[in-house]
């Protein structure tokens, strides 16, 4: 099985994914869709797809902050997919994108606990910062040479990435490979 990330995605796979996510409206772990919101990131250019075998099953959409980092505000997994490995690789080729554009950090906000387990393990850090909307945002360092603006305690980047997690050193080594 390969997996894929459309950047560019048609607007036949956004109504797959619509269509997949509204499959899961009102199941126990459903993800509320405002698709107003989320086509209007498609209309920036900021939405991406998760293909398996070039068929949707996910999708991501963010938006910019003074070209200096990123802020994912919806992604999401068909919950037939869940569990298996495709949001970590979904993860890790975000981050090689956001940096290949040069952006110095990414922020998500978990909307579950699945979500905010997995963004642990791929090692986001709490963030402490106005910016930040809630208690569950988090925020991972692309570039340990380069900061955003709104970090203030740089020490404590350059230190997690030195020493971080098994999770992160796999977003770190991911990250350092040549990006097409």
């Amino acid at each position: 099985m390969r997996t894929t990330v459309d950047f560019h995605p048609s607007e036949n796979d956004i109504s797959v994914i619509q269509m997949l996510a509204e499959k899961e409206k009102g199941m126990r772990f459903s993800l509320y869709h405002n698709w107003d919101i989320a086509k209007g990131y498609y209309k920036e250019g900021h939405f991406s797809v998760l293909k398996l075998n070039s068929r949707p099953i996910g999708y991501s959409a963010w938006r910019e902050y003074d070209n200096e980092y990123v802020k994912i505000e919806f992604i999401w997994i068909d919950s037939f997919y869940k569990k298996k490995g495709f949001g970590q690789e979904f993860q890790i080729q975000l981050s090689k994108y956001f940096q290949k554009f040069g952006y110095a950090v990414i922020v998500v906000s978990c909307a579950s606990n699945e979500g905010d387990k997995l963004s642990k393990r791929m090692g986001f850090i709490p963030c402490e910062h106005e910016y930040c909307d809630n208690n569950n945002d988090r925020y991972l360092p692309l570039n340990p040479y380069q900061t955003a603006t709104f970090i203030s305690d740089t020490s404590k980047i350059c230190k997690y990435i030195e020493y971080g997690s098994e999770a992160s050193s796999i977003v770190r080594k991911v990250s350092l490979d040549n990006i097409s």
